[in-house]
This record gives C-alpha cells, structure tokens and sequence, in this order.
C-alpha cells in the first residue's frame, strides 16, 4: 500500500464491508507499518452520510485517544469517502486519510477532487468541506464483488463525465458496451483512467468549484431531486442517469443539443434500463450550483461540451 507514515491508523468502512474485507486490510496495514490498526463501522447506505453518525464515529475516535498523529484509511464507496474524509477534514482541525475506494462509482468520481461531507434533510453534501485524501488506492479485483445495480451506477457518473467533457471517450463507451457490463478489465481500465484523468484535470483547475467543475454536476439537478424525493433510497448513479436524460431533453427542448446527439444518449441509456419518467420537479433541494438566489443547471450544448445557465 505504501501508506503514509503515522502513529496509528483508523479504518473507517460500513458493516458489511468491514465483515467482506476489513480483516484483510487491517492486516496488511500492521504488516506494512507495525503500528496499532482499530476498525470503526457504520450501517451500509447513504442514510449514514449525516452529521449524527459524523459525531458518532469522531466520539468513538476520541474514546480509543486518536491524537493529530493518526491516519484514517476509508474503505468503501463514495460514503465511507464522503464521511470519512469529513471525519478526516474537521477532527483534531484536521488529519491525513487515503481513501480504498471499492466501488466503481468511487473509483472514477468521488475518491477524486476531495470533496467530503454529509447529506441533510435540505439536500446532498450540503455541510462538508474540501480535504484531500493523501493517496487513493484502487484494486480492479473489488470490481468482481459489485452487484449489477452498483456497477451500472458507478458506469453512469463515467458517461456522466464523457457527457460533459469528452464526446471521443462517450464514442468508446458506446462501441464497447457489451464489453464493458461484462466487466472487461482492459476496457474498464482504459475508462476508468480516461475519467480520472479528465476530472483531474478539471480539478486542479476549479478546486472550490467556482467555474468549470460545476460542469462536472451534468444530470445532478435533477438527480439530486430524485434522490430526496425517494429518500436516499436507491443507487445514486442511477438517479443521476435520469437526470442525464431528464437534463438533455431540457437542452434539446430549448435549442442546445441536436435531435441526432440526443438519441445517441437516450440510446445509450436505454440499453442500460434508463428511460424517462416524464417527473416534474416542482421542489428541488438545495444546490451548491445556485448563485445570487437564481436556480442554476447544467445542459449540453453537443455531446462533450457542457456549460451552466439560469433554470
């Protein structure tokens, strides 16, 4: 792992991921550093991404006398990164964490840009902060143990990212579909490397997230919305996968987007089980897009080219 050096480290990672792989990883950490390794779980889902299972695990952090020189890895998805790397960001006013992401979805956008924090009743990641991890390490092999459903959701936020940024990389996703949902490792690589590095790229240019890298919130509108109307309770790539759909529609309806580059993306998504849901949104949360009170969203002028303007 190559682990940055500490005192001692914290595995942060939900129940059942501490029971499939926290054994294994806590012994490759003593065997790498020889220092003290504990394991502190939370309940799998997204419900967990909150401010009192926060406070919870930084309570149990402070009974086992965690100091400034401890080092949190997180192990999971974009939860245990979101919530671990806000641990990380605020306890002891902040220290280090590397980020194990297990799933696809974490692998290609949320271990990337360090964007931590928790969801409220008013939205998604509203309280948080921006805490980069030291080091991401990623393992194809975890890729293996994803059911469809969390494949597929990690595999929308990819052609998310295409979408907005890349129309030669889209292409390829839709040439090699069928290879891809198969799990092909060279494919999934050549992908997964290609979206890395577009959204580090953009990161590195818009940090705080002032300009470009709203970009990257392509379909979230509507994703968003969905989400807090269906409670948090389903995949969050397939919520932003309807919002992709539901947000091209807009840009074809108000003159952005051509017919022929909106049936390419509705193709696309069909063939992944994605259709729309004709929803409206009268209520959406609240959205770190919106500026001086006026709603903001993302639409697409062509495939690969993105830009932000008025709701």
């Amino acid at each position: 792992m190559n682990l940055p050096k500490a005192h001692r480290y914290i595995i942060i990672t939900d129940e059942n991921l501490a029971e499939l792989f926290g054994a294994k990883i806590k012994k490759e950490i003593e065997t790498e550093t020889g220092k003290q390794v504990d394991i502190l779980t939370f309940p799998p889902g997204d419900a967990s991404k909150s401010r009192a299972v926060k406070a919870k695990l930084e309570t149990q952090m402070l009974a086992l006398g965690c100091g400034r020189d401890t080092l949190i890895v997180t192990l999971g998805g974009g939860v245990a990164g979101d919530l671990g790397g806000f641990i990380a960001a605020t306890y002891m006013r902040g220290i280090p964490y590397v980020q194990i992401p297990t799933t696809l979805l974490a692998m290609a956008d949320s271990s990337i840009g360090g964007k931590t924090g928790v969801n409220t009743k008013e939205g998604k990641n509203l309280i948080g902060a921006i805490w980069h991890p030291e080091k991401v390490i990623r393992r194809l092999e975890f890729l293996d143990t994803l059911s469809d459903a969390q494949f597929k959701s990690g595999l929308f936020e990819i052609i998310k990212i295409f979408l907005s940024h890349d129309a030669k990389s889209f292409a390829y996703v839709e040439k090699n579909l069928d290879a891809i949902l198969g799990r092909d490792k060279i494919m999934l690589q050549e992908i997964l490397n290609q979206a890395i590095k577009l959204k580090t790229k953009i990161v590195e240019i818009d940090e705080r997230e002032k300009g470009e890298r709203k970009l990257l919130s392509f379909g979230h509108t509507i994703g968003h919305a969905i989400e807090n109307e269906e409670n948090y309770e389903s995949e969050h790539g397939f919520a932003v996968a309807e919002g992709v759909l539901e947000e091209s529609k807009i840009s074809l309806e108000r003159g952005h987007l051509s017919q022929e580059e909106f049936e390419r993306i509705e193709a696309l998504l069909l063939r992944l089980n994605i259709i729309s849901q004709n929803r409206v949104y009268k209520n959406s949360p609240l959205d770190k897009k919106n500026e001086a009170g006026q709603e903001k969203i993302v639409l697409l002028k062509r495939i690969g080219e993105a830009f932000l303007t008025n709701k």
